[in-house]
């Protein structure tokens, strides 16, 4: 299958998928909701993680929540992703 586009720009959604991908509007999405999915955050500690559950169950009120935790490469801290969540 061949997309009808020949470039980035010829699609009709380009500047929404650059706007996406601009360094600042990802900062502004993540000071937006730090917790959406997809963001990553990096050196967290067990405390830290049940403060965020804590916070998008009780205070944000999602009934759902999807995430990863894994151990960074320093075998102490921690990767904390929400994957999905849902009200």
């Amino acid at each position: 299958m061949t997309d009808k586009y020949t470039t980035s720009e010829d699609h009709p959604n380009a500047d929404e998928y650059d706007d996406y991908l601009d360094p600042v509007e990802v900062r502004k999405r993540s000071e937006r909701d730090p917790y959406a999915p997809g963001i990553t955050h990096g050196g967290a500690h067990p405390d830290f993680i049940v403060h965020i559950l804590n916070e998008l169950l009780f205070t944000k009120n999602y009934r759902k929540i999807d995430i990863s935790i894994e151990k960074e490469f320093d075998q102490y801290h921690l990767l904390f992703t929400v994957n999905d969540r849902k009200k």
